[in-house]
């Protein structure tokens, strides 16, 4: 059957391209905005989907819950994202682009659906209008918790590590500098481990934060912080490190 395209939208926000995709894509945030999502199971973690990566989504619509297989076509973080979904109507495509611009982000959605048989072909064209209304409330909502989460950016974005060998968790904080770019912290709450830190030349104080690096963006920023964690801290920790 034909490809129907259901909605398109297209709009620039005054926000960083790494808060845009961190909103649009993190479950934290998806599902404070999204009222149509219930949940998502991974069989894994979430931080490890990738294109070719399978979940499957809960999702709430009108008074009845549903659950779909999902399959992510493409995953190019900051700047693209593609999802299908499949149903009994057919197969669903959800296609995001981000492009960084003009100190914000230019957000691309469209969405599209292969129907089943031509009786949901019919279908589909007929609801196609009904389509662009739920969705505008989505997305909508979604820009609106970007600005936000902007007005908050002072408070940080977390930066999470999970370390599969010990099953630890570890957490950073990234803040947003004039330059556009990412500082990342680190609170150490065991002073002598600290003060190996300061040692080997990072900057801060044992009774706040450790200053780590600077990240282009935040995905940078998850990447060298668990770079870190494995590199650099936790050898330190090890009772074997040298004082």
């Amino acid at each position: 059957m034909k490809e129907l395209i259901a909605y398109r939208f297209t709009e620039f926000i005054d926000a960083p391209i790494d808060l845009v995709y961190e909103c649009l894509h993190k479950d934290e945030h998806v599902l404070n905005w999204n009222t149509m999502i219930v949940e998502h199971i991974y069989e894994g973690r979430e931080d490890e989907m990738g294109a070719g990566s399978r979940f499957k989504s809960k999702q709430r619509i009108g008074k009845k819950e549903y659950t779909f297989e999902t399959e992510v076509l493409v995953h190019e973080p900051p700047h693209r994202i593609a999802m299908k979904t499949t149903t009994k109507e057919g197969i669903n495509f959800t296609r995001y682009e981000l492009i960084e611009g003009d100190g914000g982000t230019q957000l691309s959605i469209e969405a599209s659906l292969i129907p089943k048989n031509v009786v949901y072909f019919l279908a589909g064209k007929l609801t196609l209008w009904m389509s662009k209304f739920v969705f505008d409330e989505q997305y909508l909502a979604f820009i609106q918790y970007v600005y936000d989460r902007q007005s908050n950016i002072h408070q940080g974005l977390e930066v999470i590590c999970h370390e599969e060998q010990t099953g630890q968790e570890f957490l950073a904080i990234a803040y947003l500098n004039e330059g556009h770019l990412w500082d990342v912290y680190f609170s150490v709450e065991d002073e002598e481990l600290c003060e190996r830190l300061l040692a080997k030349g990072y900057d801060g104080a044992c009774d706040s934060e450790v200053y780590l690096f600077e990240a282009i963006h935040y995905v940078d920023a998850e990447e060298k912080f668990i770079e870190w964690v494995e590199e650099v801290y936790l050898p330190l920790k090890s009772p074997s490190s040298p004082e």
